[in-house]
């Protein structure tokens, strides 16, 4: 019961697989067709509260301009003083690390430019620690996933197994 349907080129969505009531959105470039999600901590250094409402809201703002430069969607942003998550959408030739540290880079210097008070929270002049989490998110987890692969091959017994084993994202 899988459908592929074209969806006007120009956008960035270009194929949408439908099952039953759900839809999944996929991007495509040329040679490929993804659904790329992660999920990025950035970790105040020292965790130092410095991360306020306003603070929080010009983040975001720098993220916004820093990530569409990038080819990344921001689909949420939120925090607490100490540390930011982001839920982003990318490309697969987007490099990750290099996006990092050039978020971290421009939204410490402007974030520190636009509020004198945050130097004096910090203990020299880095706003953010030198680490951070990135994970990928989204689809089926990952025992799922690994179920799938470890079935395939069994479908070759008949068109009833074949039927019968469909893919995790999409079932």
């Amino acid at each position: 019961d899988l459908a592929l349907r074209d969806v006007d080129r120009s956008s960035s969505l270009c194929a949408s697989v439908v099952t039953g009531d759900a839809l999944l959105h996929l991007d495509s470039n040329n040679h490929a067709v993804f659904d790329l999600n992660y999920h990025l901590i950035l970790v105040v250094k020292y965790r130092r509260k410095v991360m306020t409402g306003p603070v929080l809201g010009a983040f975001r703002e720098m993220a916004d301009r820093i990530s569409e430069s990038f080819g990344i969607r921001i689909k949420e942003c939120n925090g607490e003083e100490d540390h930011v998550h982001l839920l982003l959408r990318a490309r697969p030739n987007v490099d990750m690390s290099r996006y990092i540290n050039s978020l971290k880079a421009a939204s410490s210097r402007n974030l520190k430019n636009l509020y004198p008070g945050i130097r004096k929270k910090l203990w020299r002049e880095a706003l953010w620690s030198g680490s951070y989490c990135l994970i990928t998110v989204g689809g089926a987890p990952l025992e799922v996933v690994q179920q799938y692969i470890e079935s395939q091959g069994e479908g070759q017994k008949g068109a009833a197994d074949a039927d019968r084993l469909s893919h995790p994202l999409l079932s």
